[in-house]
């Protein structure tokens, strides 16, 4: 069964601001399993903002296609492009870049 991932108003806010108010200016973090991806964006200081696509989804009520984002990066490609970033922000590791995707768009 897939699992669900509902996202609040805060955190909607904080990716459409992020994204100024559109979510084509993001990078496609494209899944390597279970899931149709993550959109990156990045706050006023740099630091990733992440929402899954699913998500992004329910919330607006759009259907998003990922070819109109700005680019596109593996969930590989992004854990090393932010690996000081992960090692200083999160508490532990993840095993999988999944996890540590779904545990930044949790918490974004």
């Amino acid at each position: 069964m897939k699992e669900q991932h509902c996202v609040s108003t805060k955190q909607l806010y904080k990716f459409l601001t992020a994204c100024g108010g559109n979510w084509r200016n993001t990078i496609h973090i494209s899944a390597q399993e279970g899931c149709t991806g993550w959109l990156l964006a990045a706050d006023r200081n740099g630091a990733p903002v992440l929402m899954r696509v699913d998500a992004l989804e329910r919330g607006i009520q759009e259907r998003i296609d990922t070819n109109e984002c700005r680019g596109t990066l593996t969930e590989s490609a992004f854990t090393d492009i932010f690996a000081q970033y992960l090692c200083w922000q999160l508490p532990t590791t993840s095993s999988t870049p999944a996890d540590t995707l779904n545990l930044l768009s949790d918490h974004s």
